[in-house]
Order: structure tokens, then C-alpha cells, then sequence
């Protein structure tokens, strides 16, 4: 992603990046969720690990979005067609600077880790979006045993004990520091594993793939009518 323009005002700032043309995370899901059902889970799997990539980065940079869902991505092209991410992360209106807040503080809030708290707040935001990839919908949650669980039965085709866990981890964070909090970089590869140990994922990727390409251009020519 790239910013050729950026416009700073008094109260804010504005950033200028390319228009892409297949609009957000959400539209893809809307577009794909009553194809080919084989496709759901393996461009889950996949685009939850781009996500993660993504807010690995911006954590390491001491930024939290506070905002990510699915109507804040936009698709930069077709998933796994090419090496750079397939998604782009809009919408910082909501970003917290945490070096910046740490200069504003007080050094004993500083010293106590105050301000360190709040990585946590992206965490429902990934398991949110993985949902919507899942069920084709904003994530529903409910309380089992003093945890926070999803609500929708995983397809026994899935990758069930795997999604139990991630949704576990994302949901119900140890504490708020960042060391508390599962890492986002394990968890990204241990979702791209699952292309090298399984061929029906794999091929689930490329049908997926195929599906989505076809699926935008049946929009475009029906735009262009």
C-alpha cells in the first residue's frame, strides 16, 4: 500500500491512496457467500492470515487501529494471486498513536504500563472479520463457562478444533498488555501451514480464486449495461 498524497489539518489528517475497484472485505463476502460453500473456508483461512500480517505490522509500529472489520479492508486484487497483500487497511479515525499517548502521559503512568493495554482492542476486531469470512455475517457472540464463545455451528468439514482455539484466543485474552496476548505472527503461520498439509484446502484456494474472478466481472459487465 502507498500514500502519494497526504493532507494535514489542524485536527486531522487525510490520506490519499489509490481507488480499488473491488471494493471491501464485506463486498467480497456478499459476493462469494452463496457460491460454491468448498471455497468459504479456504479463502477464510487465507485472508485471515493476510489480516494478521497486517496487524502484526501496525502493532509493531505501537499503533492500534480500534476499528477493524470487515468494511475496512479493500481488496487490492485477487486473493493469493500475487506475493504483496490482497488487502488494504482503511480508516485510522479511530487510531491510537501509543507513542504519542505515552509523551502525553504522566511518567508514573507511563512507568505503571497504563497505556499499554490497548493492542487488545483490535483482537475482537480480527476474530470479528474472521467470522464474517466464516458465516457471511457481523460475528455473534455468547458466555460458556466465563468465556466468551461464537455463536454459528462450525461445518464438520472445517477445520473445527483449529477455529475453536483461534476464536478462544481472540475472544478471551489473559490480560490487556501486549505479552499477554496471543501472538498474531504464530497464529498467521500456523493458518498458512494448512495449504502445505492439506491438498483439499488447496484446491479450495484455487476454486476460490476462480470463483471471485468470475464473480467480479459478471458485476463489472453488469455495471458497464
Amino acid at each position: 500500500m502507498s500514500t502519494p498524497r497526504c493532507f494535514t489539518y489542524r485536527d486531522g489528517n487525510i490520506l490519499v491512496t489509490q481507488h480499488q475497484r473491488m471494493g471491501t472485505l464485506l463486498d467480497l463476502v456478499n459476493l462469494t457467500k452463496n457460491a460454491d460453500k468448498q471455497i468459504i473456508e479456504p479463502i477464510a483461512i487465507y485472508l485471515t492470515a493476510e489480516l494478521l500480517g497486517l496487524l502484526e505490522i501496525l502493532h509493531s509500529m505501537k499503533i492500534v487501529h480500534a476499528d477493524i472489520k470487515p468494511d475496512n479492508f479493500l481488496i487490492r486484487h485477487t486473493p493469493s494471486t500475487r506475493v504483496e497483500s490482497s488487502l488494504q487497511l482503511i480508516d485510522f479515525g479511530k487510531a491510537i498513536d501509543l507513542v504519542l499517548e505515552s509523551d502525553q502521559t504522566s511518567e508514573t503512568e507511563t512507568s505503571s504500563g497504563g497505556r499499554q493495554g490497548k493492542y487488545h482492542l483490535d483482537y475482537f476486531g480480527i476474530a470479528g472479520s474472521a467470522y464474517c469470512l466464516l458465516f457471511g455475517k457481523y460475528i455473534e457472540v455468547s458466555t460458556a463457562k466465563n468465556r466468551w464463545v461464537v455463536k454459528g455451528q462450525f461445518k464438520r468439514w472445517w477445520q473445527v478444533k483449529m477455529w475453536t482455539q483461534f476464536f478462544d484466543d481472540m475472544l478471551n485474552p489473559k490480560g490487556e498488555e501486549k505479552e499477554c496476548l496471543p501472538s498474531l505472527l504464530k497464529w498467521r503461520q500456523r493458518l498458512l501451514n494448512l495449504f502445505t498439509e492439506s491438498d483439499e484446502l488447496r484446491i479450495g484456494l484455487t476454486r476460490a480464486r476462480e470463483t471471485i474472478e468470475m464473480k467480479y466481472l459478471e458485476k463489472w459487465r453488469r455495471c458497464a449495461l
